[in-house]
């Protein structure tokens, strides 16, 4: 028998096998498990990391000198309309809701189940991770472009 018979037996074999498996449930896909306390800690790490890019690199460094004064202003100002450029408010934000999406999706959550996730990160960056007050259309930009672009790149 040829070399490439056997390894086509070969590959039948452990084909088959593994379908017997996933019948029986001997084998769980990865991202059927649901894991709320890695997808907190990502989407906050990833807040975290953001604003101590933004502010060691300067890019925006007045925005990024968060204390416990401006979390404070923060919670007890409300939330304002923005005027960030199409940019910001479109694309930007929508990108950034994306991974704070993803970050649920891809440990165990569905789509809908991961929208919770998508508003917690934009919320916690609303209120702790700015100095300037809470913007609405951000957090709305934010959650619901952020799980329609999340989804997409999930897929």
């Amino acid at each position: 028998m040829s070399i490439l018979k056997k390894s086509i037996i070969c590959f039948t074999l452990i084909l088959s096998l593994t379908n017997v498996w996933s019948q029986n449930k001997l084998y769980v896909y990865q991202d059927t498990i649901k894991k709320p306390l890695i997808s907190t800690i990502e989407v906050l790490g990833l807040n975290v990391g953001v604003n101590r890019f933004n502010l060691l690199t300067k890019t925006d460094k007045e925005l990024s000198e968060v204390t416990l004064a401006s979390w404070k202003s923060n919670l007890t100002y409300g939330l304002e309309w923005d005027w960030d450029n199409f940019g910001v408010n479109f694309i930007g934000h929508p990108y950034q809701g994306a991974h704070y999406y993803n970050s649920a999706r891809t440990n165990g959550f569905g789509f809908f189940e991961s929208a919770p996730f998508t508003f917690m990160g934009s919320l916690t960056w609303e209120m702790f991770g700015e100095t300037h007050p809470p913007s609405g259309n951000d957090l709305i930009n934010t959650t619901m472009g952020g799980m329609f672009l999340g989804e997409i790149m999930y897929r």
